[in-house]
């Protein structure tokens, strides 16, 4: 019996949500345009009356539409006799690991019995990327179940947001207004983009053979480097100055102590700016090492024209000085790490470029296009 017993009729089932508006031309269903590219595969999970499917037709894109409900299944038959619509549980797929480009769950998560599950599966079956779309905001209690209001569920944001981030996936959030308000996340299992950049890199860093075997693994890699200037010698400075492949950037001065840009004097920026200037290799970007950086030294970086990457907390003495800026923890568009393997607990902290490597897998594929940190300020 179809499940959804309060839409009995099977034209109530092909009209609803086109009755709220809810096709072609709202903010978040032409959002899904931008994000689900031609030449790809779409899974969507959840299908009903087969909105999704109509948004996309005339494009270069291979479409599956699952639904727990038969009789959605069978209006969406009717509705597009070309389309491709199976009966489907979002909670245990029968799709192979990493079958789809993109898998949708839009309006999903607010009608099955906890949304781990789903999100679960549905990673296992992208191949680059997963969009979640709900209609209820995130509160502050978990699995509040509303029976009032359809038998959706409310989720509360703590928990929901940190087992999105259990998976140390770029993840970006999206917020759409109006009559019918949505909220939609974004887990990529592999970046369309990706800026890339790598922490503490001097003569003596290890994993530097590794960079060079990913580039050859990836011929369209490109990476920031933020170099220690005192602790790198010319010649290995000029080996990476002269690649195309790899951009730059100052990152402190000796590294030691870890926050040695908090005491800096507006005479030791100048001092150690113009050592590292004079190597003719960086760009005029900065990171300061331990995130922590001092007013003299944020002066003479923004009056010589450097970008910086500072901490998130610093964004106000920064946007003062007018000075562009990345946020590489802000970014899903981003994966930031270091040469030296990071010892923690916590995953998401484990950025060494061997970890990145071989723990966490990197975000990216052949398709994915690079850029430099100069690339990508905000």
């Amino acid at each position: 019996m179809d499940p959804y017993t309060y839409w009995q009729d099977l034209e109530d089932k092909k009209n609803y949500i086109r009755g709220y508006g809810e096709g072609v031309g709202t903010l978040s269903r032409d959002w899904l345009l931008t994000v689900v590219k031609d030449g790809e595969s779409l899974l969507d999970v959840g299908c009903g009356p087969g909105c999704t499917y109509e948004n996309l037709l005339g494009r270069d894109i291979r479409y599956r539409g699952l639904d727990f409900a038969p009789g959605f299944v069978d209006a969406c038959r009717e509705l597009f006799p070309d389309g491709d619509f199976r009966v489907g549980n979002a909670m245990s797929l029968d799709e192979p690991d990493d079958s789809w480009d993109t898998v949708l769950l839009r309006h999903v998560l607010e009608h099955t019995p906890h949304y781990r599950p789903p999100i679960a599966e549905a990673l296992r079956v992208a191949k680059r990327r997963v969009v979640i779309v709900m209609w209820r905001p995130l509160g502050v209690e978990d699995d509040i179940r509303i029976p009032d209001r359809g038998e959706s569920n409310d989720y509360g944001a703590s928990d929901f947001m940190a087992y999105l981030h259990s998976f140390v996936l770029p993840l970006s959030a999206h917020e759409f207004s109006g009559d019918r308000p949505n909220w939609a996340w974004v887990l990529y299992k592999a970046l369309d983009e990706c800026v890339f950049d790598l922490d503490d890199y001097h003569d003596d860093a290890p994993n530097i053979a590794r960079l060079f075997k990913l580039h050859e693994r990836y011929p369209a890699l490109k990476v920031t480097l933020f170099a220690i200037p005192g602790r790198c010698s010319g010649e290995l400075l000029a080996r990476f100055g002269d690649l195309d492949w790899v951009e730059l950037a100052v990152h402190g001065w000796q590294h030691e102590p870890n926050t040695e840009c908090k005491d800096w004097t507006e005479k030791d920026a100048i001092r150690y700016l113009t050592r590292a200037e004079t190597e003719g290799v960086f760009v005029r970007g900065f990171r300061p090492p331990g995130w922590a950086v001092s007013d003299a030294a944020l002066d003479v970086l923004a009056e010589r024209g450097y970008w910086i990457a500072p901490h998130w907390n610093d964004r106000r003495r920064v946007a003062e000085r007018g000075m562009a800026v990345f946020y590489a923890h802000h970014n899903h568009q981003s994966v930031h790490g270091h040469f030296e393997d990071i010892h923690s607990n916590n995953p998401a902290l484990r950025n060494g470029l061997r970890q990145l490597i071989e723990e966490r897998g990197l975000p990216w594929d052949d398709a994915t296009r690079f850029r430099f940190v100069s690339e990508a300020l905000t």
